[in-house]
């Protein structure tokens, strides 16, 4: 798959409906390909899971985005999912890109260097750099600076800026040596979510000009 610009990651306060209409809105205002749908879930059954996430997959397959799933590599697996972001309690690197094939979207979170240098040798796609801003229960934000020292260490991985992130901070994200932005709660409101997905996209594409 190619590389997204966004990856909305899904809040699993919502309901199943709520998620598959947000996603919706979001999906028909982007250009193809540009937002990923990155699916995590630490509430649901397993069974539950598996039914959102057959949802997501039917949605974003008619939308032509990616859709990516948090630590389940057997929900992943069976609807065809385009990637995978590994967690600590999730298989090795190596079994998931066995699994997956050479073309999935593998990611990790990082919130040190180190992180990001073992995500490297580990065969990552790319890494999810956070809290790069203040966010409820993350901790203290890093700041930009992290996202530059961690770019210049990356190698080939692709670097993503989560925490804090809305419209008004994409283009310093971008700056410090960010491929793109990941993004939870900006993204969500029904007021004005939309706007800021597709604002993000184009803010992103517009700092790789």
């Amino acid at each position: 798959m190619t590389a997204p610009d966004l990856i909305v990651i899904t809040d699993d306060a919502l309901s199943d409906d709520e998620t598959e209409l947000g996603a919706a809105r979001i999906l028909a205002q982007v250009p193809p390909g540009s937002t990923a749908l990155q699916l995590r879930d630490r509430r649901r059954s397993a069974r539950a899971l598996l039914a959102l996430a057959e949802r997501l997959r039917s949605l974003t397959t008619r939308h032509a985005a990616p859709l990516i799933v948090n630590d389940r590599i057997d929900i992943a697996l069976a609807i065809d999912a385009d990637g995978i972001h590994l967690g600590g309690r999730s298989i090795e690197m190596g079994d998931a890109r066995r699994l997956l094939g050479s073309g999935a979207f593998l990611s990790v979170a990082a919130h040190a260097v180190a992180d990001v240098e073992a995500a490297s040798h580990a065969g990552a796609t790319a890494v999810l750099v956070a809290p790069i801003f203040a966010t409820p229960g993350k901790g203290s934000a890093r700041g930009t600076a992290l996202l530059a020292e961690v770019r210049a260490r990356a190698g080939d991985v692709l670097v993503y800026a989560l925490g804090g992130i809305d419209p008004s901070r994409v283009v310093e994200c971008m700056r410090a040596g960010a491929y793109g932005v990941a993004a939870i709660r900006s993204v969500w409101s029904r007021e004005g979510g939309v706007v800021a997905a597709r604002t993000m996209v184009d803010q992103v594409r517009a700092s790789r000009r």
